[in-house]
């Protein structure tokens, strides 16, 4: 999915209004690529990460040596983080592969600070309407 990371993480970043001093959250982080461009726009934020995959979080571990970035492993459906934790919460490219979307959605908008945004991008099939 790198390709189109690569060309719908931009767009994704200004949609959700990612904004330099955000506390900012990519759920299903996998190697890393959305948390690469929010530290690249916005140099003061703190971003974390997260991903079910340990081989992803070990190799994003690896990868940042950028103290204000961090990564944890666990689930989308029970994100490790207290109430309103983050200005932005992200998914890209993940949502089409949870078991219960709907669950996930609302982890999102817990950990999102009220007046934060809480924003998922996914594939869209032809023919398929998206189910919890």
């Amino acid at each position: 999915m790198g390709r189109w990371s690569a060309r719908l993480a931009p767009l994704f970043v200004d949609f959700a209004r990612v904004r330099d001093g955000d506390r900012a959250l990519d759920v299903g982080c996998g190697t890393g690529f959305l948390i690469q461009l929010v530290a690249d726009i916005a140099p003061r934020s703190q971003i974390a990460g997260i991903d079910l995959a340990r081989p992803f979080v070990e190799f994003c571990r690896s990868r940042f040596s950028d103290p204000r970035i961090r990564f944890d492993l666990g689930s989308a459906l029970e994100l490790p983080y207290p109430d309103g934790a983050f200005d932005r919460s992200l998914s890209l490219l993940v949502f089409q592969h949870l078991p219960q979307r709907g669950k996930a959605a609302l982890e999102m908008r817990r950990v999102t600070r009220a007046g934060g945004t809480a924003a998922a991008c996914a594939w869209a099939v032809r023919g398929t309407v998206p189910s919890n």
